[in-house]
């Protein structure tokens, strides 16, 4: 099996190229902002970055040696030249003072390398504070000093940090790609175009939901869903019984599910659903659903996740029972 933790990956070759020509002539930008979907690879990217610059091995190589004291270091996440700023949870801030201690860091000489490097991920968990305490650093870095800023939620970063960085996007992989890459890492049996297209054709995602719970976690919301549709159980008893899971999650799922009932209603065809063994039930619901309710629903979802991801203090008991009712509302096949 490949070592699927190892970037540059295939899809990012272009990327990687360019950095690299622009890193050996002298002209690599001082702060570059990798975006992009969730589970395209920006972090691993910017780990491999960061070992090609600082790798003792020399810069004419094209890919960093990742046995030298320079690479291991930057692995382990130990290297003194380079300061990784995340929340110290999940969801929590990166605040004004971790950025304040960093700078001061900044201002002393590189102890292994005649450079610096900054990662910070994901960037929009940088609070209001902490992302202008950053700006003149990164307009005027201190030496040799290198910002990599990943994020995929673009939109939720200041603009006054995105125009001092360079923007590097990285986009879903064709399909012959992705599924080259993931189908040698998948267990007998799994299935990588249902994967990659639940996914939204992101491999490391697809790869994260074969070896995650998500799967047996899909089929019970079927399940469920298909139980509250029928009118075999009530919304609020459902969703007692996902208190536990990660709403974002359930949210990605309900939404994947109205974009295939939307494309039923759209005539698609069948290949372009990302539920593509769930057609039957798709079908269903969406002879039930009105089409402007469909979009409705889906602004409703869009809506709901964009206030998971800008806010820590959603009541996720509250949303998911509201998600499991608005299904009542919209969604059953009886209607008393």
């Amino acid at each position: 099996m490949q070592n699927f933790d190892t970037a540059p990956y295939p899809w990012q070759q272009n990327h990687w190229n360019r950095l690299l020509h622009s890193y050996q002539s002298n002209q690599l930008p001082h702060a570059l902002l990798l975006t992009g979907a969730s589970g395209l690879g920006q972090w691993e990217f910017a780990l491999a970055l960061a070992q090609q610059v600082l790798c003792e091995q020399g810069r004419e190589k094209t890919l960093p040696c990742r046995q030298c004291r320079a690479c291991l270091l930057i692995q382990a996440h130990s290297h003194p030249d380079v300061y990784n700023l995340q929340p110290e949870e999940p969801g929590k801030a990166i605040r004004i003072d971790v950025i304040r201690e960093m700078i001061k860091q900044l201002s002393q000489t590189a102890l292994h390398n005649h450079y610096k490097i900054v990662l910070i991920q994901p960037a929009e968990a940088m609070n209001l504070a902490a992302s202008n305490a950053l700006l003149k650093n990164l307009e005027e870095p201190a030496g040799n000093t290198l910002f990599l800023l990943v994020s995929s939620e673009l939109s939720q970063l200041p603009a006054t940090v995105r125009s001092r960085c360079q923007l590097i996007t990285f986009t879903a992989p064709a399909k012959e790609i992705a599924h080259a890459w993931l189908q040698p890492l998948l267990k007998q049996g799994q299935d990588s175009e249902l994967l990659l297209a639940l996914a939204g054709q992101a491999p490391l995602q697809a790869l994260k939901l074969a070896y995650e719970e998500r799967l047996k976690e899909r089929e019970q919301l079927f399940i469920d869903l298909k139980k509250i549709s029928e009118n075999k159980a009530m919304p609020v008893q459902v969703a007692a019984q996902w208190l536990k899971t990660e709403p974002k999650a359930l949210l990605t799922a309900l939404i994947n599910i109205i974009i295939d009932c939307i494309r039923i209603n759209m005539s698609l065809p069948a290949d372009s659903l990302l539920n593509t063994d769930k057609i039957d039930f798709i079908k269903q619901v969406a002879n039930v659903i009105a089409a402007m309710t469909l979009f409705n629903y889906l602004d409703e979802l869009y809506q709901w996740r964009n206030q998971l991801n800008t806010s820590v203090q959603i009541n996720q008991q509250l949303l998911i029972e509201t998600l499991f009712c608005r299904w009542y509302h919209y969604a059953r096949f009886t209607r008393t």
